[in-house]
């Protein structure tokens, strides 16, 4: 565990092992939060590169991905605090970034920007609000549910299949519109592990709420929106009830009021894991309202995430998921396998805001999910209609 404390012209790591615990102070002269700002800007130049309007940053981030390696990693590897595992506790700003995007070395006039020496390659990475709240997460002990993942995909107006992914990536950016892979991501991930899916106009807030304490994983494939100004207004969207009431938006400040007994909540959307910077309490973000309701862990987002991006490491990470990995290991194989099927064309955009908080454990799979009862149930009926009948037989037969 490497727990950062940002100080003026400095910053403290208390690194923690098995075998030790040491309090590593880090001399700097750089201006940490200007770098991790301009990390953000020159990452997220790639979701508005198809706006005429827009002006990406000019700061070549892999030079500032590569520097902040230098101030935030490279003393610890000397100092050999490193482990193919790393939990990160970050420190204010620094919880906006994903480490598995800082550079190793310089990334090179030539380099591919599938092909940079991201930590990734190197380490599973998960990350902690706080020392003492992982362990709380961790010490959960939920009973087994009868069911395994509840998962929902709403539809949002205009209809998805009238769109293109172009309008789609627009209307995600700022309204809640129609979304062409969060269907597909559920689906396919009900193929391989067992899964409840409520999809459409079925994926509303009361079937959430009235199902979410009966199932060991929540999947949410929808739209979201953070407040870096008031985070308890941060919400996720569901399908609107055409009741004349607000009914779609569930707010950050009603999580704390849940109780969700939930190994794992997946948010698959934007902005999930980042909001409203509070210098007692850290990033108050949807992440950290699930982790307040009693979620053991949860993977969320750190900037708007590309629907067919997001789904195909979401299906990666179940896939992964089902052999029994932990849960960092999984979503970093999930990152890796898409690093090399997009091969110097992934640029982290698309991969790297995916985060895991808290319990990493492996899971368990239960049952198979009611979206395959029609022909499951056939298949089990005739069975036991058969037999009666054979049993039948039998009977007069004797």
């Amino acid at each position: 565990m490497l727990s950062y404390v940002l100080l003026e012209g400095s910053l403290v790591v208390f690194a923690i092992r098995r075998d030790g615990f040491e309090q590593i102070h880090i001399r700097t002269d750089a201006d940490i939060p200007a770098l991790v700002s301009q990390l953000q800007k020159g990452v997220l130049s790639k979701l508005t590169e198809n706006d005429p309007g827009a002006k990406p940053d000019s700061v070549a981030w892999s030079e500032v991905a590569h520097q902040l390696y230098r101030e935030l990693i490279a003393p610890l590897e000397r100092a050999q605090w490193l482990t193919d595992r790393l939990i990160i506790v970050p420190d204010g700003v620094l919880g906006y970034i994903p480490f598995e995007l800082l550079l190793k070395r310089p990334p090179g006039e030539a380099a591919a920007v599938g092909r940079l020496p991201y930590l990734l390659l190197d380490h599973n990475l998960s990350y902690a609000h706080s020392a003492s709240l992982l362990l709380e997460m961790q010490e959960l002990n939920y009973a087994p549910r009868r069911r395994s993942v509840l998962a929902f995909a709403p539809s949002f107006a205009p209809d998805s299949s009238l769109a293109t992914e172009t309008q789609a990536l627009e209307v995600r950016r700022n309204a809640l519109g129609p979304l062409l892979y969060n269907r597909k991501e559920v689906e396919q991930i009900s193929t391989i592990v067992p899964t409840d899916i409520f999809d459409g106009q079925q994926a509303t807030e009361p079937n959430f709420l009235s199902r979410a304490g009966d199932y060991s994983i929540l999947h949410l494939a929808t739209h979201s929106k953070a407040n870096d100004r008031l985070g308890d207004q941060a919400y996720v969207a569901f399908a609107e009830l055409d009741d004349g009431a607000e009914n779609e938006l569930l707010f950050n400040s009603e999580l704390y009021n849940l109780r969700i007994k939930a190994d794992m909540v997946v948010l698959s959307a934007c902005e999930t894991g980042i909001g409203e910077l509070n210098q007692a309490e850290g990033i108050i973000s949807l992440a950290r309202g699930f982790s307040y309701a009693g979620a053991k862990s949860i993977v969320s987002t750190l900037w708007a995430v590309n629907d067919a991006a997001t789904e195909e490491i979401m299906v990666n990470y179940y896939a992964n998921l089902a052999e029994g990995q932990t849960k960092d290991a999984a979503l970093r194989m999930a990152k890796l396998r898409f690093l090399d099927t997009h091969q110097g064309e992934a640029h982290p955009f698309y991969w790297a805001p995916f985060v895991i908080v808290g319990d990493t454990a492996p899971l368990q799979f239960g049952r198979t999910g009611f979206r395959f009862w029609p022909i499951g149930g056939a298949i089990l009926l005739f069975t036991l209609l058969l037999s009666l009948r054979l049993w039948r037989k039998n009977m007069r037969s004797s």
